[in-house]
């Protein structure tokens, strides 16, 4: 996860892109609060991380499909959204889908690919031959949880 961040950090400070639609409505700006009809699917102590899922949704990206959605809060405000990707033609369509629609990758080495957007970062890993994730990360925050300490410096060098 760490890796995920870092990378979608350095992308996001360094390229421009559009928005999509993957997030579905949901604030980046972390002011939505955790739907009702969402049920936890786990629970991280340190940093307080809670994932939920919406029973029933899944996710098309072209021609590939995800059955599960999982939706990352920290501290309760949204963090990001990761889409397990499950069988290698499924993995491969979704690759396409996101070439086709945000050009090639900004970042690609070892199976892990990145596409910053304006908002936010779309990444995908590949873990295995049949097994992958996409994380959708919230661009705001991003900076929120890992760039306080530039924040600072940034207001001194002004």
């Amino acid at each position: 996860m760490k890796y995920y961040i870092l990378l979608a950090l350095f992308l996001m400070l360094t390229v421009p892109a559009h928005a999509d639609d993957l997030f579905n409505g949901m604030d980046c700006n972390g002011t939505t609060p955790i739907p009702e009809e969402y049920e936890m699917a786990y629970f991280k102590l340190v940093p307080k991380t809670e994932t939920y899922y919406l029973p029933g949704e899944t996710i098309t990206l072209g021609n590939a499909t995800s059955p599960y959605v999982n939706y990352v809060y920290r501290d309760k405000k949204f963090k990001n959204k990761d889409i397990p990707l499950f069988g290698n033609e499924n993995i491969t369509n979704t690759l396409r889908y996101l070439q086709n629609t945000y050009g090639q990758p900004h970042y690609a080495k070892d199976h892990a690919y990145c596409w910053p957007t304006e908002d936010y970062a779309i990444c995908l890993k590949r873990f295995e031959f049949h097994l992958a994730k996409i994380g959708v990360f919230c661009r705001d925050q991003i900076f929120k949880h890992k760039e306080s300490p530039g924040k600072n410096s940034e207001r001194s060098h002004q």
